[in-house]
């Protein structure tokens, strides 16, 4: 073989030192070259990790910097906050003391008046009542000149020709509306105005007749649901109706009413239709779900928010309570109930055309109250508004017409009339808008309340 380093040819048995020496040399120039990369390497990842150490800190002074900013963030938010429902707060408590000082004043005023006119009512009790007495003792007393006798009778005659202090029929009413940008504002007077009124329809042949309605009902959407005299029968009046857009009302063609006179609708929006002797009850679509024939010829309905079925027999008078399948729960005593039957927290209110009445039983057939209507008049539809004050439609009498709608309390104190002149009033239904719908021999009446 030949020598690295000579080029000579050597014997591979006979290797000499020269070429054992140039091998260690070789070697070691390696080792040292070796040696310096890995100096140079070493060195080049300790800048490395110098670098990165340097980076994670700044990472990390930025972590604590962010938490810093985001916990003052927060606290600025929530300061804001504080401030921001402070005002509100303090803006709400400014208005509910105002209007709690308002109706106190206003309360204390109605009162003092009360008690005022109640005072003068009873001091010319006491002075009618000494005359009395002195009257009394002349009888007894035949001495008595007959002059003085004759002064007492003037007395008495002006005491006879003076009226008693009465207080006027809106001071008892007070309510809250609430407000949408406020809190609200006290409502001191019963007021209604007419909003929309509607007196023709198209039946199913296409002809515009005039609207007799005896009873109303209202959907949740305030869609109406009318029904009509001498009719086989119903229309509706939708909630978006308007003097500004008239749509021509149609008469529905509902498959299997033949006779329908009172109808409601519960809180399903199921409409509950009085057809004839039967109570039959329909989807939105007008599809009959289900009927049960109550029998006896029934004469009202009514249903609660529990979706309790109410029916009214005159001829009986009764009221039989049923479940929303028909199902009868007892049979009550209901003297005097005619044609209109409402329902409010347990209780049954109805009016009695013979009598002239207003009255109430519970669901367990005790009476709540039976009271004679304020006016002279004969009493019709009923209905309660959601705090159970209770309105009533009533015929003048003698007939002259027309008639009004009255406002009673819930435990049957007459509060005064809010309609006057609205036609021959019958059925009365409250709208979830807060309408009060009238129906009457010439048209449907739509109220609001200002």
């Amino acid at each position: 073989m030949f020598c690295n380093n000579c080029n000579k040819l050597v014997c591979t048995t006979c290797i000499s030192k020269d070429h054992q020496t140039h091998s260690l040399i070789e070697i070691n120039e390696a080792s040292e070259k070796c040696k310096q990369g890995a100096k140079e390497l070493a060195a080049e990842l300790r800048q490395r990790i110098e670098t990165y150490n340097i980076a994670i800190q700044e990472i990390d002074m930025s972590r604590k910097t962010l938490d810093s900013m985001f916990a003052a963030t927060k606290e600025k938010i929530t300061k804001k906050a504080d401030e921001e429902i402070a005002k509100v707060a303090a803006r709400i408590r400014e208005e509910k003391q105002k209007l709690m000082q308002e109706a106190e004043q206003i309360y204390k005023d109605r009162v003092k008046t009360m008690q005022t006119a109640r005072a003068t009512n009873s001091k010319e009790i006491n002075k009618a009542e000494h005359k009395q007495d002195e009257v009394n003792q002349l009888m007894d007393q035949q001495t008595k000149i007959v002059h003085h006798i004759k002064q007492l009778l003037q007395d008495l005659k002006e005491y006879r020709e003076k009226k008693s202090t009465k207080v006027p029929n809106g001071l008892s009413y007070m309510d809250f509306k609430e407000g949408l940008k406020s809190l609200g504002r006290l409502v001191l007077k019963d007021k209604w105005t007419l909003k929309t009124e509607r007196n023709k329809y198209k039946n199913i042949k296409q002809q515009m007749v005039e609207i007799t309605a005896c009873d109303v009902a209202a959907y949740s959407n305030s869609d109406i649901v009318v029904a009509l005299w001498d009719n086989t029968s119903l229309i509706k009046i939708p909630a978006e109706s308007n003097p500004q857009s008239y749509n021509v009302l149609q008469e529905l063609s509902i498959q299997g009413i033949t006779g329908p006179s009172r109808v409601t609708v519960n809180k399903n929006d199921e409409l509950i239709v009085l057809d004839r002797g039967a109570v039959k009850i329909f989807n939105r679509n007008y599809q009959l779900l289900h009927q049960f024939n109550p029998g006896s010829e029934p004469s009202c309905i009514a249903v609660d928010d529990n979706n309790l079925i109410a029916v009214g027999y005159r001829t009986k008078a009764e009221i039989s309570l049923h479940k929303p399948d028909g199902s009868i729960i007892r049979t009550l005593s209901a003297p005097g109930i005619d044609e209109y039957l409402t329902t409010h927290k347990q209780q049954l209110i109805y009016t009695n055309l013979r009598d002239n009445k207003l009255a109430s039983v519970t669901y367990n057939g005790g009476m709540v109250f039976s009271v004679g209507i304020n006016q002279s008049g004969r009493p019709r539809g009923v209905c309660c508004d959601k705090d159970g004050s209770i309105y009533v439609a009533v015929w003048r009498v003698p007939y002259s017409s027309s008639g009004d709608i009255d406002h009673y309390s819930p435990d049957g104190k007459y509060i005064g009339c809010i309609i006057k002149d609205c036609g021959y009033p019958n059925g009365i239904t409250f709208t979830p808008a807060g309408d009060l719908v009238v129906a009457t021999y010439d048209s449907v009446q739509i109220y609001q309340h200002e």
